[in-house]
């Protein structure tokens, strides 16, 4: 250093090349003139870039968690800043050193962690929905005759509680009903638990009739098969005489006829029974066909009049029920009306569905169909 001045500047770059080195000494000796300083600088190795997670998080799939990354440091060295960066299922979640998250099923998380000395580290968890499996319990088959009745118990175990019962005979959720059909009826339900899981059960109860009652079945494309239940029973095969009228025109003079009809219209097939010694019976049923709906696949709920709304049209439909979810899963609009619209609010509130698709679901049964479910998608657009 010249002689008279009094300041220096001395910049060096300590390389970082993740190398456990120990500490390192550097000596600086100053000259100026005849006085000589030496100045001693210790360099220290970089603590190690350590953190951990939790290998496993388990939480019910109707409740959320917070989820943290914990640095493993010592309190007596200085470390560089760390940034975060969450995965959930391959999609960013976050960049905090926590989140918190729920889930339907289970998730593995991924965080990706890079420190101020451009070390990467990588680390993992599964986010874990336990679930028992939903089970349903209903009677057995059960064979009853005209005017008797019978308790019919629904029983539910596992999954998450609380359940939606949807039965597809009955206006409620109750578990157990007094039923006394006067034909044989299948009894159809689904239950769907706090997890958005669903499962499916039913039961067949036969009626043996004390007079003269058709039976039929859909089969689909408006035909029917015919059958006919006579108490007395036939003594001997060709005892009993029968003749069909099918409404439209059309006669049959057997017991268990097979008809198409057009399905254009509603009809009343009758059949007149005359037994082996002359007496007679008459049997009426109504035909309303197989259940036929439309709906749209696209609407723009902008006030402007012009398809405004989503609107669903049909026929012969007796029990109607329709669930609309939003791209997560999340209902956004349920009615058992079939003459009402959906103006793309989400569940009737002030808040509006975004533009998008979104899932409709269906259960519909006509008069002489059981249940049945539809599914498909719709395009909200503004």
């Amino acid at each position: 250093v010249p002689v008279g001045e009094y300041g220096i500047s001395l910049t060096f770059e300590v390389p970082q090349d993740s190398l456990d080195e120990g500490t390192e000494t550097l000596n600086l000796k100053v000259v100026s003139g005849s006085i000589e300083s030496e100045i001693t600088i210790i360099i220290y190795d970089t603590p190690p870039f350590e953190a951990s997670m939790p290998d496993l998080v388990s939480v019910p799939c109707d409740e959320t968690e917070e989820v943290c990354i914990e640095l493993i440091q010592d309190p007596a060295y200085a470390y560089p800043p760390v940034t975060y960066n969450w995965t959930v299922n391959g999609v960013d979640y976050g960049e905090e050193e926590c989140i918190t998250y729920g889930a339907l099923t289970s998730s593995l998380m991924e965080v990706y962690l890079e420190d101020g000395c451009d070390r990467e580290l990588y680390l993992q968890g599964l986010f874990e929905v336990p679930y028992d499996a939903l089970e349903l319990t209903v009677p057995n088959d059960t064979l009853l005759c005209n005017g008797a009745s019978t308790y019919m118990e629904l029983g539910i175990v596992g999954g998450q509680p609380p359940y939606e019962v949807q039965w597809a005979d009955f206006n409620d959720q109750e578990l157990v009903h007094l039923v006394d059909p006067e034909e044989s009826t299948e009894y159809e339900v689904v239950v769907v638990d706090n997890c958005d899981y669903s499962e499916f059960a039913s039961t067949q109860i036969d009626v043996q009739t004390v007079k003269a009652t058709i039976l039929r079945e859909s089969l689909g494309d408006d035909s029917y098969s015919f059958d006919v239940l006579v108490d007395p029973a036939e003594p001997y095969e060709g005892a009993y005489f029968y003749q069909w009228d099918f409404g439209d025109g059309q006669y049959a003079y057997e017991r268990e006829p097979i008809h198409t009809y057009d399905g254009l219209s509603t009809y009343q097939a009758k059949v007149d029974v005359t037994t082996d010694i002359g007496c007679t019976d008459v049997a009426v049923v109504d035909i309303y066909g197989d259940v036929l709906f439309y709906i749209p696949t696209a609407f723009t709920p902008d006030n402007d009049g012009i398809n405004d709304a989503l609107e669903i049209t049909g026929r012969q439909i007796r029990l109607f029920e329709i669930w609309i979810y939003n791209r997560w899963g999340e209902l956004v609009y349920n009615s058992t009306d079939l003459n009402e619209a959906w103006t793309g609010d989400v569940n009737g509130g002030d808040h509006f569905a975004a533009n998008g698709v979104y899932h409709w679901v269906i259960k519909a049964s006509g008069f002489d169909t059981d249940a049945q479910e539809f599914r498909g998608f719709v395009h909200l657009m503004r």
